[in-house]
């Protein structure tokens, strides 16, 4: 069944300056501490009996604030019951062709079981409201995962993806959106599995980075570095692969013992690339080329206390024999290289502390705030850009939080960064951040927005741009936001009604995650004036009924206003709220002929002012 959502909002908002970006944070004193293992479960592969069972799906009550103004659509485009789209930093998985379609990858899989034997990608087309039916097969002839999308300089589509054995494999086909895909691998004499790639498009060449498996997947050391990133190149379009298998002479054993999966981005524009690796246990750090990745040039954003710190160890920085906490990134980072030349880096951030060397185990603390860093700056110069979002009626500054309340992605709550820039320069910041006044047995995650029409020198305040209007309790993680912006911000993003996982972390039950569509528009300044009383009308007549897809909604005075649908088994299936024109008629016409066959009930309006209306769809 097709589920489609169009929200045009009138939810307030003042979009103003932030008064000024705060310095890197100290550690909070609400910040909550969770042990974690070393080595968590990369495998993909998932034990179901050790799955949670008791959190019940959430109720939450209707927060309080100032309405807000933006126009959203919001769209299910897929499904997917394995979770994990990323270990840390989200990948590029959406693109615009020629013709404004929008087109979309994900990890998918239906299994349900320990290995989810049918991973793969997930993928579908579309443009506003009108997409392809969910898919529910792979589109490889293999398990594969992490299917980053590109746009080729030929204008072809390319997707980049692991298999989790041997060599990436590339999926590509000459006409986007349609046609067949041709598989292949990306040419790799390592004789070791490729992980975890990420890959961007500068004109007809293709930058490429992955990593080696590490020994906690039968795979071993790579010049000293358990888990080390390497480089591909391509200069004709993915059809050849020029440089291979790339090792970064920068990464050395003698200061990183491993490089995590997905704890890095890259980027490239007019010949200049640039890499972001957000370490948890050693510095983050930025390679540069200028000559297309020809040579590189290493650049330390964030200094590490313990310089080639092993893992697992005693986390002493000033040798007196006590742990300490250090600062660090929590791994996911976003990477944005900007009209001049300037390199702009995003990370969530991240405080460890390790008192038990030897036990496998270490502890995080679970931090509140997305942090900025960019190349006019110093090492350790990094900012303060976005936090987790504070209950404005709680009469205090701080949010609290217990430990049981915050579901364990591993990373800050403010985090999962992805951005774009539109044709003035304007670069976007979107993010997913835990939101204090969704809160039920666990805290919930929505999407905001940051801007900056200055290069970074100032940051607009936070958006939110996934309200849940019915306060139903949604969570929304692993936002992937289109590179080059328009007039509309496109993202991807996982949406489903529990905070948490079921493949690492929380280990909650598995079900059935959705995949959603966004596009949101950048001036964020429409006024739709929903405020205002609207007569719905009386004596409303529903015609035909049963019908094939068109419903007539006939009476007097009656408004197109916040009409929604729901299936037989009480799940909306549509959200629709009114035009700008705010129009008053006779007779509305609506197209539900994307509905499957079966019982509906329609309800125009809200709790003081409403019609009720079933129907039945026949096909």
């Amino acid at each position: 069944m097709k589920k489609i959502y169009l929200v045009a909002m009138a939810f307030g908002f003042s979009f103003s300056l932030a008064a000024q970006m705060k310095q890197k944070p100290a550690l909070p004193k609400n910040a909550v501490a969770v042990k974690e293992s070393v080595m968590p479960n990369l495998s993909g592969s998932v034990n179901v009996e050790n799955h949670k069972a008791d959190k019940t799906q959430k109720q939450v009550t209707q927060p309080q604030g100032n309405l807000k103004n933006m126009t959203l659509w919001e769209q299910i485009i897929g499904y997917s019951s394995y979770d994990n789209q990323s270990n840390n930093s989200v990948q590029d998985r959406i693109i615009l062709d020629d013709n404004n379609g929008v087109h979309a990858t994900w990890t998918m899989s239906f299994a349900g079981t320990n290995t989810f034997a049918d991973r793969g990608t997930g993928y579908n087309s579309g443009e506003g409201l009108v997409w392809g039916e969910e898919p529910y097969e792979r589109i490889e002839d293999v398990r594969t995962g992490w299917p980053g999308l590109l746009k080729t300089g030929d204008n072809k589509e390319l997707i980049i993806c692991h298999s989790g054995e041997g060599p990436l494999v590339q999926l590509k086909r000459n006409t986007i959106g349609s046609g067949a895909w041709e598989q292949s691998t990306v040419p790799s004499s390592l004789n070791r599995d490729i992980l975890w790639p990420r890959a961007c498009v500068d004109g007809n060449t293709i930058h490429l980075i992955a990593l080696t498996s590490g020994t906690g997947l039968d795979g071993s050391l790579l010049n000293g570095v358990n888990g080390n990133m390497v480089y591909y190149r391509s200069l004709d379009n993915g059809l050849t692969w020029d440089i291979q298998d790339y090792v970064f002479e920068e990464i050395s054993s003698n200061e990183f013992s491993r490089i995590d999966p997905d704890s890095y981005a890259i980027h490239a524009r007019d010949g200049q690339v640039s890499i972001g690796v957000f370490s948890e246990f050693h510095d983050a750090f930025l390679l540069t080329s200028a000559n297309d990745g020809s040579t590189w040039n290493y650049t330390l954003v964030s200094d590490f206390a313990i310089p080639g710190y092993q893992v697992d160890s005693l986390s002493d920085s000033n040798n007196d024999g006590a742990a300490d906490t250090l600062f660090t990134t929590d791994g996911t980072g976003a990477i944005h290289i900007d009209v001049m030349g300037e390199t702009h880096l995003f990370f969530g951030s991240n405080f460890i502390l390790d008192d038990t060397p030897g036990d496998s185990m270490y502890s995080y603390f679970n931090t509140y705030d997305l942090l900025y860093w960019n190349t006019t700056y110093e090492t350790d110069e990094i900012y303060i850009v976005a936090s987790a979002e504070e209950d404005p009626d709680d009469n205090d500054e701080l949010i609290t939080l217990t430990i049981d309340e915050i579901p364990n992605y591993g990373c800050s709550l403010a985090s999962m960064a992805s951005v774009g820039e539109d044709e003035d320069g304007y670069i976007y910041v979107v993010y997913s951040a835990a939101d204090e006044q969704f809160i039920d047995q666990q805290i919930f995650r929505h999407l905001y927005v940051i801007k900056t029409e200055d290069l970074g020198v100032n940051w607009l305040a936070p958006v939110e741009i996934t309200p849940d209007l019915d306060y139903n309790g949604y969570e929304y993680i692993f936002p992937s936001l289109i590179r080059s912006i328009t007039d509309q911000l496109h993202i991807t993003v996982q949406r489903d009604y529990e905070p948490g996982l079921s493949v690492r972390g929380d280990l909650d039950d598995i079900e059935e995650n959705e995949i959603i569509y966004l596009a949101v528009t950048t001036d964020f300044d429409l006024t739709l004036n929903t405020n205002d009383a609207v007569v719905i009308g009386e004596n409303v007549l529903l015609y035909p009924n049963p019908t094939t897809g068109i419903l007539n909604l006939q009476g007097e005075n009656l408004q197109r206003r916040n009409i929604r649908v729901f299936d037989a088994a009480g799940k909306q299936v549509i959200q629709m709220m009114p035009n700008a024109d705010g129009f008053k008629a006779n007779n509305i016409q609506l197209n539900f002929g994307f509905l499957a066959a079966g019982n509906y009930t329609l309800v125009m309006g809200d709790s003081d002012n409403k019609v009720v209306k079933d129907f039945i769809i026949k096909k």
